[in-house]
């Protein structure tokens, strides 16, 4: 076994892996645009963009200037009692971007951080108003992060299951994107429970199995829920940056009292989350009654470089030609879904933006983590060179705008053969 491998039993735990899975694992020493480069020089394709957060591609050029100008500057500074300028212009820009509140941001370090802050922020706000919450509401299958406030308002899986005497009251509304939602029951169910607020991955579920719901399908829900007094928690963390077609999901829904952002955020380049709140949040969260406010603080809240990475990606994001790489990613996606449907009915095949997915028929029960499935599709992927991060029997690719034509074929190939292999009798 290498020298590495050895070392990396010894001293490190990585997320959702077991030892047993260390003899798929990569090496990585390099990233190029759409390539990574492992200690032997073998390439993958990241169809994944490693873990959703590489928008543009690895090392991309004006993001790494970006950070060298910014640490050269200023590194980093606690950010209680203190600001600076990446932090004052993101802000500004973050609260200007179509279909977010308009109120105030409040940086954290990653999605699930931000997520805590929307969380209690709504809690806070709605139980100092005249009806006391009891608890909040979210969506059946959803996943919103790993850190408590978080995983209570995500589905209770196997990786859930230990911690439930732990987590926050939720109850959870049935994900229906096809037959649409009972208005009246919803309208029973708020005087019953009295949800502080509903938090939801607008019109793509995306670790529960990238399952997609239309505006028309969502919005009624929403209006229902905000003419009932409960407050809207949108988590964008992976939904922003064109993963449903626009900037932000909330550009084709209703404007939620909160948003979460995080992943593509910074390019992929470093961590960093961000909670958008509506300008009646903003100006409770800093009332004079100190006994009352929000109080909440990360060490690295608000960290230059981050946020410089940040700036640098909104301002690539809106550039004309990211602008047009999206374009023909979303194009190319949607004409490979439409042959699929055709000729591969029962893979379900999907597309929303940069989102392209299908359903592997199961030769396992179960879902997620529980599925043999994920794992022999990801060492399919590998010996194809391609990574892939399947989802049970979800395979999908969510692709960096860099990827050329080729590279795309390849994924798609890749998929059809694995495709063509599962569905045979």
């Amino acid at each position: 076994m290498e020298s590495w491998k050895l070392l990396d039993a010894q001293f490190l735990r990585h997320p959702f892996s077991h030892p047993n899975d260390q003899q798929d694992m990569l090496f990585i020493r390099k990233a190029e645009g759409a390539l990574l480069i492992d200690e032997s020089g073998k390439t993958y394709i990241d169809a994944v963009s490693s873990w959703w957060v590489n928008l543009f591609g690895h090392g991309h050029e004006p993001l790494l200037q970006s950070l060298k100008n910014q640490a050269e500057t200023l590194a980093h500074v606690m950010f209680s009692g203190i600001t600076h300028q990446p932090a004052l212009e993101l802000a500004q820009q973050l609260v200007q971007l179509k279909g977010g509140p308009k109120g105030a941001v409040f940086f954290s370090d990653n999605g699930s951080t931000a997520v805590e802050v929307a969380m209690k922020l709504a809690w806070n706000f709605r139980a100092q108003s005249s009806r006391s919450p009891t608890c909040f509401w979210a969506f059946s299958g959803a996943y919103h992060g790993d850190t408590l406030g978080a995983m209570a308002a995500g589905e209770r899986d196997l990786f859930v299951k230990p911690y439930e005497h732990l987590l926050a009251p939720v109850h959870f509304l049935e994900y229906n994107p096809q037959s649409g939602y009972d208005l009246d029951r919803i309208r029973q169910r708020i005087k019953q429970e009295h949800p502080a607020a509903f938090i939801y991955e607008p019109l793509l579920q995306g670790a529960g199995g990238m399952r997609m719901q239309s505006a028309n399908t969502l919005t009624p829900l929403l209006q229902v829920l905000r003419e009932e007094g409960v407050l809207l928690i949108a988590d964008e963390v992976f939904t922003g940056f064109g993963r449903t077609g626009t900037t932000l999901a909330s550009e084709q829904l209703l404007t939620p009292d909160l948003l979460c952002m995080s992943k593509a955020l910074t390019g992929g380049f470093l961590p960093l989350g961000a909670t958008l709140m509506s300008p009646e949040l903003a100006t409770w969260a800093e009332q004079p009654d100190r006994a009352k406010r929000f109080y909440h603080g990360h060490s690295f809240t608000g960290n230059p470089i981050s946020c410089a990475l940040a700036l640098a990606t909104l301002n690539e994001w809106h550039s004309p030609t990211q602008q047009h790489a999206f374009s023909s990613l979303v194009q190319s996606h949607e004409n490979k879904a439409a042959q699929w449907n055709q000729r591969f009915p029962e893979a379900s095949a999907r597309c929303m933006g940069s989102v392209l997915a299908i359903d592997l028929p199961r030769n396992t029960s179960g879902y997620f983590y529980t599925d043999s499935i994920g794992r022999e599709v990801y060492k399919a992927g590998l010996q194809a060179g391609i990574l892939f991060r399947p989802l049970g029997n979800v395979l999908y690719t969510v692709p960096p705008l860099c990827t050329n034509s080729d590279q795309l074929n390849q994924i798609y190939q890749v998929m059809e053969d694995l495709l063509m292999r599962y569905s045979k009798p």
